[in-house]
């Protein structure tokens, strides 16, 4: 997860670690749901690919 740029890593870390829902994150981070929502989609995918190197 450190590979990850800061504002992926504070999305996941808040989603999938904090077990927050969308709403929540964009809160604390100022930002909209949608937002959020692309930028946990754009962290898993290269999640996934960090996994398969």
């Amino acid at each position: 997860m450190r590979r990850l740029p800061d504002a992926q890593r504070e999305v996941v870390e808040l989603c999938l670690l904090g077990e927050l829902s969308s709403g929540e994150p964009a809160e604390v981070l100022q930002v909209a749901e949608a937002t959020v929502r692309s930028t946990l989609s754009r962290a898993r995918s290269k999640l996934t690919s960090m996994v398969g190197e």
